[in-house]
């Protein structure tokens, strides 16, 4: 069946008519372009009323949003990443320079944040046993003074001790898990495992 629309006067199909339950057939009087045509005219028109609307729904249904927000996230997590990884390659410099931004105007956060990660990071290397002053001397001194990622020497000595299977993606913190990379290497590695580090460096 077939439906007017009291706005354009053009008969549709019922699919080109949203659901309203106040009405006698269940849709709405005005048809689905219409309808989208008046909101985003009144949008245009009532913009400081439109936004007090909207912050005002969201103190209202803030925990309703949050469940929406989390459903959607976990069913679309793999095109959300790939999504993500376009913007940032996109926009990298402006979103490193609001990062920069956010660390000098948020020093107390940085510093909690920081606090944090090193009060997991030692709970961590107690949890696998540790690793003794003497036993991490001996292992830099029986390595080659060049980064066992890039195979290139350390300029001016300068090296840092890399854990090859993060410890924040469940590696130990053992002498076989340790890599003396140069500080570039291990910076642009970060928490990536050392499979997924080297692929992306021969992609490069």
């Amino acid at each position: 069946m077939n439906k007017i629309c009291s706005k354009c006067k053009c008969e549709k199909s019922q699919t080109e008519f949203s659901k309203d339950k106040l009405k006698k057939d269940g849709l709405s009087t005005q048809c689905k372009a219409c309808k989208s045509k008046y909101l985003k005219s009144w949008t245009t028109n009532n913009k400081k009323l439109k936004a007090a609307l909207d912050r005002d729904y969201r103190n209202k249904n803030l925990i309703k949003i949050k469940a929406q927000k989390r459903i959607y996230y976990l069913n679309n997590l793999e095109h959300i990443h790939t999504q993500c990884k376009k913007n940032y390659k996109a926009n990298k410099t402006i979103y490193l320079k609001r990062q920069k931004e956010w660390v000098l105007n948020n020093p107390d956060k940085v510093a909690f944040t920081k606090k944090v990660y090193k009060l997991r990071r030692r709970a961590k290397e107690c949890l696998d046993g540790g690793i003794t002053t003497s036993k991490l001397r001996a292992f830099i001194s029986s390595e080659l003074n060049i980064c066992c990622y890039c195979q290139k020497p350390f300029i001016d000595g300068k090296y840092h001790v890399d854990h090859v299977e993060p410890l924040a993606k469940g590696g130990k913190h053992v002498i076989e898990n340790l890599a003396l990379t140069c500080p570039s290497c291990n910076l642009s590695k970060h928490t990536r495992s050392v499979i997924v580090f080297m692929a992306i460096r021969h992609t490069k």
